[in-house]
């Protein structure tokens, strides 16, 4: 490979890096659902027709626990934003009063919430941009 034709490789490979971290100001699209209401919300056959924008959300989540003896999943958009993804421990109250304790995990790109867990995007981009780098220098 000459130098020009590597100069063009590592000028697209910075752009396609700086491009999969903007993000637009346009409104969120998260999945929202539980699977109490829609059996197909849960993480093994997953209804992606649950997608909604949303108004006043800033990020998506998506709750994992268990309400008697089973698995429960409820998306949603959620508020307030969040800089990077991010998962922890966390309870929900219904509204007879039951409190489910689970995880929830945050993201704040468009339908994040689908994936039973969350990956990380940017990195396996970078990692494969950087592999290839390396092969063509």
């Amino acid at each position: 490979m000459n130098m020009q034709s590597a100069v063009v490789v590592q000028l697209v490979a910075v752009a396609v890096f700086m491009l999969s971290t903007v993000k637009l100001t346009s409104a969120l699209k998260c999945y929202q659902c539980d699977n109490l209401i829609t059996p197909e919300c849960g993480d093994g056959a997953f209804d992606s027709t649950k997608l909604d924008t949303c108004d006043n959300g800033n990020s998506c989540s998506k709750f994992k626990g268990t309400y008697n003896d089973a698995e429960y999943v409820h998306r949603t958009c959620n508020n307030p934003a969040v800089t990077e993804d991010t998962c922890e421990s966390a309870s929900e109250d219904f509204d007879n009063g039951d409190t489910v304790t689970g995880d929830v995990c945050v993201c704040d790109s468009e339908m994040c919430n689908s994936a039973p867990q969350f990956a990380g995007s940017i990195f396996l981009v970078a990692t494969a941009l950087g592999t290839a780098l390396n092969i063509l220098a």
